[in-house]
């Protein structure tokens, strides 16, 4: 499923209605709510289904006569409460799921009559109170029946901040994105309490960021939201932090299993490092080390990793870590640790990467609870959904040598990285990713391979060719 995403603070969130062809639309525009078509006199013009409060702006002759018949207008503000014009309106009487924003705040509500506003819009209720909606929610409201097809869909959502919209594009796959839940489910993964559907199909539109997504054609559209100066793109924020400093006493692999003694923070920053190494194969993330990365020097006290984290805004807290209390036996395994009151976001965290490692690592140990809650510091006191990972046993004689191996430490970076790209939306680069940049560039340069689709499943055909190329054959 494809998904374009920005978030947009209230004060730069706008709505209009322009009332012009698809293609005569601007920068840093996209398209919003329904609408009806309609003509006079041979003209054709629109007018909104659905709760609405805007900036006008048109000078269509038949879209202002009918708006002053429908709604009302405030100066340039134009007003059109779905509750008050019952003729030929399908929406009439229900309690709309209507986005509002209002004194630099913006939310979700249900209302039969137009919430009081700046600006208001109506739309298919997708996600409500971080929860997925039923298509008979949508029906419920008086929104048609009809299938919602594959295709590019304009969606609005509010996540746990309520000074900031986040407008969303979406390329569905299902005949109806609401009932088969895959918009619930993508979005859901994005952290998102509120989603409301507005227009989409051929009416789809999408300028931000320098880039437009369309879907074609030139149908006449009725409002948009502009994407004002001081918007941001929705770069998922990941704080990352290797646990403990390089000289901390005692936190060590035991010495009858390692005669080296290796450090706690040599393990978590080699996994950290690597974390970070294979996030440069995709966009769409931002990243903050909370630690010493260059040398662990200095440990970094726990109160300065969170206050950096919640400052720069954080979606999500990844504390990286090595356990100790067997003292020479056997067993351990890996343990995820969640705050005991964690909200929905941080448990779904802990699970999938619990899950994740232990597919891809199979050090699963002998723990009772190996998805657990502590009071933990920094799981306490983070804002973001926070998670803290204790990979393996520093003094288990079944962990140490898995442990210290380098197989071992890039397995949990994949399984990290991979839980990441699901939940924070990352996006594959088009090129290879970082392990494979130097045998991607030595196969091309050597004519093995061509150089294009790096990422695509080799055919049998192809591999025919390869091995020719490469005299096997």
């Amino acid at each position: 499923m494809a998904t374009r995403v920005v978030r947009v603070p209230v004060s730069g969130f706008a709505i209009q209605l322009v009332d012009l062809p698809k293609n005569k639309l601007g920068k840093n525009m996209v398209n919003a709510g329904f609408f009806g078509t309609y003509h006079e006199e041979g003209e054709e013009f629109t007018l909104p289904s659905g709760h609405l409060t805007c900036d006008w702006a048109t000078d269509g002759k038949w879209t202002r006569h009918y708006g002053e018949e429908r709604g009302r207008f405030e100066g340039d503000k134009f007003r059109f409460d779905c509750s008050s014009w019952s003729y030929m309106n399908e929406l009439h009487g229900g309690a709309l799921s209507t986005l509002v924003v209002k004194d630099g705040r913006a939310n979700v509500v249900e209302s039969v009559e137009l919430p009081e506003g700046e600006y208001a819009i109506s739309g298919l209720p997708v996600v409500r109170g971080g929860k997925a909606c039923a298509w008979s929610q949508a029906t419920a409201q008086g929104w048609g029946t009809g299938s919602i097809r594959p295709t590019w869909h304009t969606l609005i959502g509010l996540k746990e901040e309520s000074d900031a919209v986040y407008v969303i594009g979406l390329k569905s796959t299902t005949s109806n994105l609401i009932k088969s839940g895959e918009a619930a489910e993508e979005l859901l993964k994005l952290g998102f309490r509120d989603v409301i559907k507005l227009d989409g199909g051929g009416s789809f539109y999408f300028d931000a960021d320098g880039e437009t997504t369309s879907t074609g054609g030139s149908r006449r559209i009725n409002t948009v939201i502009t994407i004002n100066e001081g918007t941001e793109s929705d770069m998922f924020k990941i704080a990352l932090g290797a646990g403990h400093g390089a000289k901390e006493d005692g936190r060590r692999c035991l010495k009858s299993l390692d005669p080296n003694e290796t450090r706690e923070w040599v393990l978590n920053d080699r996994i950290c490092d690597r974390i970070e190494g294979l996030l440069k194969s995709y966009t769409g993330y931002e990243l903050l080390r909370l630690d010493d990365s260059d040398d662990g020097e200095a440990d970094i006290a726990l109160a300065e990793r969170v206050t950096a984290a919640n400052q720069w805004g954080a979606d999500f807290y990844l504390s990286i870590h090595h356990n100790a209390g067997i003292n020479g036996g056997a067993g351990g395994g890996i343990v995820a640790f969640s705050h005991p009151r964690s909200g929905k976001a941080a448990v779904e965290w802990r699970d999938e990467l619990y899950e994740e490692l232990i597919e891809q690592t199979g050090l699963k140990g002998n723990r009772a609870t190996p998805k657990a809650t502590s009071d933990l510091y920094v799981l306490r006191n983070t804002k973001a959904p926070a998670v803290l990972l204790e990979l393996g046993f520093m003094d288990s004689k079944t962990d140490v040598p898995v442990i210290l191996s380098e197989e071992y430490a890039d397995a949990c970076a994949r399984a990290i990285v991979d839980v990441i790209v699901r939940r924070g939306g990352l996006k594959a680069k088009d090129g290879p990713d970082i392990w494979a940049v130097s045998a991607w560039e030595q196969a091309t340069k050597a004519g093995v391979l061509d150089g294009t689709r790096p990422k695509d499943t080799l055919t049998r055909q192809e591999l025919a060719v390869v091995l020719a190329k490469l005299g096997l054959l």
